[in-house]
């Protein structure tokens, strides 16, 4: 699967968002980073779209900030239609297939996460617009078949198991939630709480939260743990909080499928993640 990313933050200026930390806004605009997360991406989240794209498809058409936000107004005006049309100009420029889901709209839930946390939008807007661009996300794929039912809408979303849940887990909740996720986040006193529960019951995925460096091994640890004991044997991993986003090169090596930066971009994640291993339990 992928590697996109969780800062997850709230309201006001001591907030901080869901599964990472609203500080480290510099570090998302390295190119290393960028560069860090499109290799996973092409390696574990989209291989099919990568191989069957056309040699038009393959010719580079560079986002630029108006377009993010062009097609930000267009799903916050609930105007499908003409978001969908936007993209196809954006394809016919060169925009590559796998570019709209790694790219175009993983940075539209960013978007929509930044205007949340600035007051910009309400909650009620950036949910309805989740909603919007998961549409997208079907259209676009050519997935309107696996529109991913109850049952697989389902995660476990935690952060180092006996440490005190953070507010940035509580937005990602919030959101998830909102969007008809069924989320189970404990409180878990030991990662072998964690381990009994996706062993009792199927999980589409895992949202963790890793703040700093010193959780590594244990984040590593419980990754390895849930894996072997999950119902679920294609289960994904989503990785957020500060350590994620100072290290998004380290998230494969620890287990981890994506990165989210803020709550929004993790409902999008964690709808494309389940639809692309539904997908690829259809072949």
């Amino acid at each position: 699967m992928a590697n996109q990313s969780i800062p997850m933050s709230g309201h006001g200026a001591a907030a901080r968002h869901p599964i990472a930390d609203d500080g480290k806004h510099q570090a998302l605009r390295d190119p290393k980073t960028h560069l860090a997360l499109e290799t996973l991406l092409r390696e574990k989240v989209f291989p099919d779209l990568f191989a069957h794209s056309s040699p038009s498809s393959l010719a580079d058409y560079d986002l630029t900030p108006q377009d993010i936000a062009t097609l930000c107004d267009l799903i916050l005006r609930s105007d499908l239609a003409q978001a969908s049309k936007f993209i196809t100009l954006l394809q016919d420029r060169g925009l590559r297939a796998d570019a709209v889901f790694t790219d175009l709209l993983a940075q539209v839930a960013f978007l929509l996460g930044e205007r949340w946390t600035s007051d910009e939008c309400s909650f009620l807007e950036v949910t309805l617009a989740l909603g919007e661009l998961q549409k997208l996300l079907k259209l676009f794929s050519c997935e309107a078949n696996l529109s991913s039912p109850g049952r697989h809408c389902k995660m476990v979303l935690t952060g180092v198991p006996g440490d005190q849940h953070s507010f940035g887990l509580s937005m990602v909740d919030k959101f998830m939630h909102a969007n008809g996720w069924e989320v189970r986040n404990g409180p878990f006193k030991s990662a072998r709480d964690v381990e009994s529960l996706v062993r009792r019951e199927w999980f589409a995925g895992l949202g963790l939260s890793m703040t700093a460096d010193g959780q590594v091994d244990r984040i590593q640890d419980l990754i390895q743990l849930v894996r072997r004991a999950s119902r679920n044997k294609t289960i994904w991993v989503l990785l957020g909080g500060d350590w994620a986003m100072r290290h998004p090169e380290q998230a494969r090596m620890i287990g981890a499928d994506a990165i989210a930066k803020n709550a929004p971009e993790a409902v999008i994640l964690a709808q494309r993640l389940t639809d692309e291993a539904l997908r690829a339990a259809a072949v």
